[in-house]
Parts: structure tokens; sequence; C-alpha cells
């Protein structure tokens, strides 16, 4: 059996979560401070993502 040599960098395993999180940060300080307008829209694009990204990962069927 061979070991395969996972590269396990801080960079790599927290980069999509931080992404994840700062547009959810984006997307909830848009709405927040936005009336209408262009700032509904961005909030809008920006936590439909990570909605998107979790039904995609949580109705995806597992690995045996």
């Amino acid at each position: 059996m061979s070991h395969r040599h996972h590269d396990r960098s801080p960079i790599r395993v927290w980069r999509w979560p931080v992404v994840i999180g700062a547009l959810t940060s984006a997307g909830l300080t848009c709405a927040l401070f936005s009336d209408g307008g262009w700032g509904d829209h961005v909030a809008n694009v920006c936590l439909a993502i990570p909605v998107g990204v979790c039904c995609w990962f949580g109705w995806r069927p597992s690995k045996p």
C-alpha cells in the first residue's frame, strides 16, 4: 500500500471556508445597509452562493 502525500497547508485547508464566510459577511452587510437598488441584488447573490454550496454538498451522495 502506498501512502499519498496530502498537502495540508493552512491556506489549502481554509481557502474555501474563508471565501464562503466573506461572501456571507458581504451579503449580510449589504442587506443591512442597503435601501433597495443594487445593494439588495448584491446581498441576494452573496447570500445565495453559500446556500447553494451547502445544498450541493448536503444532497450529494457520499463516497463509500
